[in-house]
């Protein structure tokens, strides 16, 4: 899903301010319809700035509940974007304490990372540098789960295996929902399958 969309009338960005208009939104319908052209701040650049700052103050959040709890897994899984750009997309996974005291399990995503090499070092030293980047704690890292890749999952010389030489409380775990999502496409192509062989 596109935040700018191909022509502005179909953007996303726009869509919103027209919902906040036809919503009773006086101030903003004011601004839009009475601002200089160059006083909307509706141009591509500044969607882009916009987005850009809600992902600091979002991830500033997380980072800051991920650094309180008492230990965290990394969840990491490599792919090629549009592109060509190979690529490492990281999330965590940590117990949250709530206001209500009471416990719950959180499952945030940190962000992509552009890799150099798919090759376990590199893969290995993106996913910790990455994490000390963001000012975590490695020592409490409990956790790692990846796909069935045997870069990411082999015992000797796997990623898990580097990380875990390092970090030896950081246990693998195979990643359930990859797996559910291979399930998910195995049983779509069935479907698909049977719906052709039906007509």
């Amino acid at each position: 899903m596109h935040l700018r969309g191909k022509i502005d009338e179909t953007a996303i960005f726009n869509s919103l301010f027209k919902f906040r208009v036809d919503a009773g939104d006086t101030i903003l319908n004011d601004h839009l319809q009475n601002s200089e052209a160059n006083a909307t701040y509706t141009l591509h650049r500044i969607q882009n700035e916009l987005i850009n700052i809600c992902n600091e103050v979002l991830l500033e959040h997380i980072i800051k509940d991920v650094k309180e709890s008492q230990f965290f897994s990394v969840i990491a899984d490599e792919s090629c974007d549009i592109s060509g750009i190979q690529q490492l997309s990281l999330g965590v996974r940590f117990m949250h304490k709530m206001s209500t005291g009471e416990f719950c399990v959180r499952e945030e995503f940190l962000g992509v990372v552009p890799l150099q090499r798919l090759n376990v070092e590199t893969i290995s030293e993106q996913i910790l540098s990455t994490l000390i980047k963001f000012g975590l704690d490695l020592s409490k890292i409990a956790g790692q789960a990846y796909d069935s890749c045997s870069t990411m999952v082999e015992k000797i010389s796997g990623v898990r295996k580097r990380i875990e030489d390092k970090y030896p409380n950081a246990n693998f775990f195979h990643c359930k929902s990859h797996k559910l999502n291979l399930v998910i496409n195995d049983l779509s192509d069935v479907s698909k399958f049977v719906t052709r062989l039906e007509q």
